[in-house]
């Protein structure tokens, strides 16, 4: 169960004990996103030692970088 009010949460991610991601076969929540219950589902029963990484937004990560587009030809 997370309880992730301010949506700073953005992403999960399942990490064998050698360092490769494990994918999830999709997930499912029970109630509000913020506050409810998320389930994993598996292909595979998962090895004895993982990792969960949660990688979380904070504000000083954010970087603005001014962004022109000029000339691009549209189909």
């Amino acid at each position: 169960m997370i309880r992730d009010v301010d949506s700073k949460l953005k992403g999960i991610e399942f990490e064998s004990e050698s360092g490769e991601v494990i994918r999830h076969n999709g997930s499912s929540t029970f109630g509000d996103s913020k506050t409810g219950l998320r389930v994993y589902k598996f292909n595979e029963k998962l090895p004895p030692k993982i990792r969960l990484n949660l990688y979380f937004f904070r504000a000083d990560s954010v970087v603005k970088v001014p962004f022109k587009a000029v000339d691009i030809p549209l189909p």
